[in-house]
């Protein structure tokens, strides 16, 4: 009997401490969570805002373009910083801030991603949720597989509210 005590003991210590003070969530997703309800309760259906993604891709992703975002998918995209070599991306290319949320979310819910190797590191705005800077580095040995989405000016359009009012045949002044 005292046997199993001393294991049930043990086993709980060793539990607790491995949760540690945010109750086992891998860093980050306490602030990942916290910036997409932020994000959400936005409820924007219209949206601008600037994004680039850096990446092994083609030089117009690393570029700043505009994206218009509808119902979470980017409906256009205007190239903003003028390179040589840059074009402008179609709107399917780069994520809409919705996507990067999803694409941020999937990484913390493979937990084998990190036992991997694989890290994500975000930053956000304190007072919408925009992903200010996501970088995903890619597990060791994989010499093309890191990528960076950043975003920036955001321009809010219309919200939920708004949109089901002026759906509605009436005008929010």
């Amino acid at each position: 009997m005292r046997k199993t005590w001393q294991c049930l003991i043990v086993g709980l210590f060793a539990l607790t401490s491995a949760c540690g003070d945010d109750g086992g969530t891998a860093p980050g997703v306490r602030e990942h969570h916290d910036a997409e309800q932020k994000w959400k309760a936005l409820e924007l259906v219209l949206y601008t805002v600037e994004a680039r993604q850096m990446c092994y891709c083609p030089v117009g992703y690393g570029l700043w373009h505009e994206l218009t975002v509808a119902n979470d998918v980017v409906i256009a995209s205007r190239l903003i910083e003028q390179h040589p070599q840059g074009q402008e991306l179609p709107p399917g290319a780069l994520k809409s801030v919705s996507q990067t949320f999803t694409f941020v979310a999937d990484f913390f819910a493979d937990g084998s991603r990190a036992r991997r190797g694989e890290r994500l590191i975000a930053s956000y705005d304190a007072e919408t949720g925009l992903p200010l800077t996501v970088q995903y580095h890619a597990q060791p040995g994989v010499a093309d597989g890191d990528v960076t989405f950043q975003y920036r000016a955001l321009k809010p359009g219309l919200t939920q509210g708004s949109h089901l009012t002026r759906h509605a045949g009436t005008s929010q002044q």
